[in-house]
């Protein structure tokens, strides 16, 4: 055989391997920032019914209105009535509402997380259901924890320390839900889950964790507090995450403020204005970390365009030479 034959033989298989290299290649992930914006408007949506709607209809859960006692003189807005009537069953039902929105809400953002760190999903349906009531088992937990130290964190800053115990709890209750529920559920398991399983009592409540995810629990926690520590996001799915923790206590610190007016209004009733701003502060961070994804997706967009490229590639000649 010539020399020339071989050498073509031997270019035309080189070829087709690179092209076999360059096809196997496993894709650069997009964020499926359509599917983000339809379920973004959908739970915001949800949460603010969930606000709104539930206070006219405490009544199916129990409480009973309470006769206005103040400001008889100035009576105020009709429709403020059923949301003022007895403020315990007003949070109380709205926090049932926001529950059930977080706990569909967090299911999406961690489906997101997995696609976009290519976690391997479970074949098995049967398993696969299982590792997620696990997972809702263990975020469950945890926001209830988590309520408990936010009720402290709200005595430390002011809130009654004997009398309307029943709305603090509530609100520590609808914080921890629109804080805490969604990255529980949707990020990794952090190590600090490990320190309590020395406690008999809780130990005999979390799921038991295999040698392999108790090695990586270190990685995880590095993760939480790069995200809510150092405020470093470097995916859509970590400003999914972070931005309206930041604003659900943010608007709640901010909802505190009309209860220092002297006003004596049935609406400044402690923890009505805390609670509504804390709702206000999540759908409006949602909003800002919508925003901030969508200018992302355009500059991703632009830099992949066809032609952009060889011009870059063109203006880095330029400037090397």
């Amino acid at each position: 055989m010539p020399a020339s034959s071989r050498a073509k033989g031997t270019s035309a298989r080189a070829a087709n391997t690179t092209s076999v290299a360059k096809n196997s290649s496993p894709k650069e992930y997009a964020f499926p920032f359509l599917q983000y914006a339809s379920l973004l408007g959908t739970s915001t949506v949800l949460v603010l019914f969930s606000a709104l709607a539930p206070p006219t209809s405490s009544k199916w859960l129990g409480f009973r209105p309470l006769p206005q006692n103040t400001s008889l003189d100035r009576p105020q807005l009709a429709f403020l009535n059923p949301f003022t009537a007895n403020p315990t069953g007003t949070i109380v039902s709205v926090c049932i509402g926001v529950a059930l929105v977080m706990v569909w809400w967090a299911s999406w953002v961690r489906q997101w997380w997995q696609d976009e760190k290519r976690v391997k999903r479970i074949e098995n349906s049967t398993e696969r259901a299982g590792e997620k009531i696990l997972t809702m088992r263990r975020a469950g937990i945890w926001t209830v924890i988590g309520s408990v130290l936010i009720y402290g964190a709200l005595i430390l800053f002011g809130a009654p320390l004997f009398n309307l115990v029943p709305q603090t709890l509530s609100l520590a209750l609808l914080l921890s839900f629109l804080c805490l529920y969604t990255p529980l559920y949707a990020l990794p398991n952090p190590a600090f889950e490990s320190s309590l399983r020395q406690f008999k009592i809780l130990s005999s409540l979390l799921p038991k964790t295999s040698s392999d995810q108790a090695s990586d629990e270190l990685v995880n926690q590095l993760t939480w507090l790069r995200i809510f520590s150092e405020g470093n996001v470097q995916t859509p799915v970590e400003r999914i995450v972070l931005y309206p923790f930041i604003g659900t206590l943010a608007g709640c610190w901010l909802g505190v403020i009309p209860i220092a007016l002297d006003w004596d209004r049935p609406w400044q009733a402690w923890p009505l204005t805390p609670a509504y701003g804390a709702i206000a502060g999540y759908v409006i961070a949602g909003g800002v970390a919508f925003v901030r994804n969508a200018l992302g997706e355009l500059v991703q967009l632009g830099a992949n365009a066809p032609g952009t490229e060889s011009t870059n590639k063109d203006a880095r000649k330029t400037k090397s030479e």
